[in-house]
């Protein structure tokens, strides 16, 4: 089994980032019980190739031009399925270069990996969040819960079938948002095995500063205006739920193996899923309202 990991980086500038960026090579370089490949997609990032020689990772680069877009994550993970060398059991992750995997972590992967005969997807979910690397060195951190966002998915050889390429190929996100909740749509509506191994290996991802690369608000949101229609369109063709918008609900369709470990997971996020509950209702009558009715009701409530 061979363990593809597709990402784009930042580019290597000595910044935090910059080291950032570091650790999540040392963490790959440092693997040693599963055989690793980085296919990694740049956008114009400088000093790339030279910084991946450094760890003596083994990698392909694609080169893409920017065109309305800073970068895009379809074609992160189009590079990296495409490949007609990736076999029904190896391993691909799409994940962003600031996240730290655990120290078992591809070894549960492919523990799990190998007894599903058909496609599986895997997440750990949610990550712990560190305020920076300092924060990381002392181990501290925070879990935000279910309705946090999901920073790495993996996907078996055997998920990668015709359909699952041309729902990502047919299907275009660029710069931040949404992909995550995509990429659960097409698990769901491709019918693969889910699996979430939050209760054995933890995903830790670190803070970098987005606003070095004025990746601010309004960026975030420009990015959201574009994305957020391309997921309702594919979750509108294929009769999927619209609750996929909803981080929590993401989370839902990955199922915990263990009944114990499943119990105590739900009792440790109980307050999340309490939230998303409510707010699921109150959605759901607010469907039911005709909208000329709501109108009259805002005017009401604003006198």
């Amino acid at each position: 089994m061979i363990f593809y990991i597709a990402t784009t980086f930042r580019e290597f500038d000595g910044s935090a980032n910059d080291q950032i960026q570091r650790l999540f090579l040392e963490r790959l370089s440092s693997e040693s019980e599963v055989d690793i490949k980085l296919i990694v997609t740049t956008f114009g990032e400088r000093n790339v190739k030279k910084t991946l020689d450094e760890y003596m990772l083994n990698y392909e680069i694609f080169e893409e031009e920017k065109n309305n877009y800073r970068f895009s994550l379809t074609n992160v993970l189009l590079n990296a399925i495409n490949n007609s060398y990736i076999n029904p059991n190896d391993f691909v992750i799409w994940t962003t270069c600031d996240v730290i995997f655990d120290h078992n972590f591809f070894l549960s992967i492919k523990n799990h990996a190998q007894m599903c005969t058909k496609g599986i997807s895997i997440v750990s979910h949610p990550h712990l969040i560190f305020s920076d690397i300092q924060a990381l060195k002392d181990n501290r951190y925070v879990i935000h819960g279910p309705n946090d966002g999901i920073d790495f998915l993996g996907f078996s050889g055997a998920a990668l079938s015709e359909d699952f390429k041309r729902d990502i190929k047919l299907n275009f996100f660029s710069d931040w948002g949404v992909f995550e909740h995509f990429l659960v749509a097409v698990a769901v509506k491709n019918n693969l095995k889910r699996i979430n191994l939050f209760s054995e290996t933890k995903a830790k991802k670190i803070c970098n500063d987005r606003l070095v690369n004025n990746e601010n608000d309004k960026y975030f949101q420009m990015s959201l205006n574009k994305n957020w229609p391309v997921l309702n369109d594919y979750i509108k063709k294929y009769s999927l739920s619209k609750k996929f918008k909803y981080l929590v609900y993401c989370n839902l369709q990955y199922s915990i193996p263990s009944i114990i470990n499943l119990i105590v997971y739900r009792i440790r996020f109980t307050a999340n899923y309490a939230s998303y509950t409510k707010l699921s209702i109150k959605s759901f009558i607010s469907s039911k309202i005709p909208y000329k009715l709501k109108c009259k009701i805002k005017k009401v409530l604003i006198k």
